[in-house]
């Protein structure tokens, strides 16, 4: 529903014609549309935004104006109409700022359709439809921190094409900084713990730098470094790496620590 469609056909006059649409099983005993454009001389532009609609296959009738009384009505069933999209949930339910978020839900059209994804209120730049059930976008740049509401719209239809979150299902937090690093130097076998501002969930790789910490990893000591935390999409943890900077006595190979675990 509200869906904006065009129909390919030939013959249509666009400088002094207007028409008038029907849609449904029998098109031209159907429910009128509101909408109806003729584009050009093979393009008529309608929208689907009669909630009488019945879902399911649907043939199109035009009335052009002039002369008022014929009929034009598609051969067979051009059109299947489904219901309103829904949305389920987002995975991960938290992100930051730049992070690709997958929304799962029902309805979604694939098949020359597009969406437009609204985080709060900002429109996301990457919104992309994977399935039926799967729109992946990405956190827009701007966002402000905190729950949000997600709205989906596809083709830029109306109410009918739009999802709507039922209550702020995406959190958006602040980039993650770690505050601590015991115990400082630390040899290549030692227990470390490290200190986060923050703990949530993140399933992108982050980079943190360390200008007072003394690493002695495979013989060589070195400083400053990176550390890179990985955790998958159910915010389990992945991977821990130590890269160091460009030195001379660097190993520009990340260094993966096998003995390590997540405590929140």
């Amino acid at each position: 529903m509200s869906s904006i469609v065009t129909v390919i056909g030939s013959n249509f006059i666009s400088t002094s014609q207007s028409c008038f649409a029907k849609i449904g099983s029998s098109p031209c005993s159907g429910v009128p549309l509101s909408s109806c454009n003729i584009a050009s001389d093979s393009l008529v532009v309608i929208t689907i935004d009669n909630t009488n609609a019945a879902l399911g296959a649907a043939g199109i009738c035009l009335n052009i104006s002039n002369p008022p009384y014929v009929s034009y009505a598609s051969s067979g069933y051009l059109i299947s109409i489904v219901a309103s999209p829904s949305i389920v949930s987002a995975r991960p339910f938290q992100g930051y700022v730049s992070s690709t978020i997958t929304v799962s839900g029902s309805n979604f059209l694939v098949t020359n359709y597009t969406c437009v994804m609204t985080v709060g209120t900002l429109l996301s730049s990457i919104c992309s439809i994977v399935s039926s059930q799967s729109v992946v976008f990405v956190i827009p740049f701007g966002s402000s921190l905190g729950s949000k509401i997600l709205y989906l719209k596809f083709n830029n239809g109306g109410a009918g094409s739009t999802a709507v979150a039922q209550g702020a299902i995406l959190n958006i937090a602040a980039s993650p900084s770690i505050t601590s690093f015991s115990p400082i130097p630390s040899y290549r076998t030692s227990r470390v713990t490290v200190t986060v501002s923050r703990s949530v969930c993140f399933v992108e790789i982050k980079i943190f730098s360390f200008p007072h910490i003394l690493f002695v990893l495979a013989g060589h000591s070195f400083s400053p470094g990176r550390l890179l935390l990985h955790r998958d999409s159910q915010c389990n943890c992945i991977s821990l790496l130590f890269n160091c900077q460009s030195y001379a006595n660097c190993n520009r190979n990340p260094v993966k620590f096998n003995n390590w675990k997540c405590l929140g």
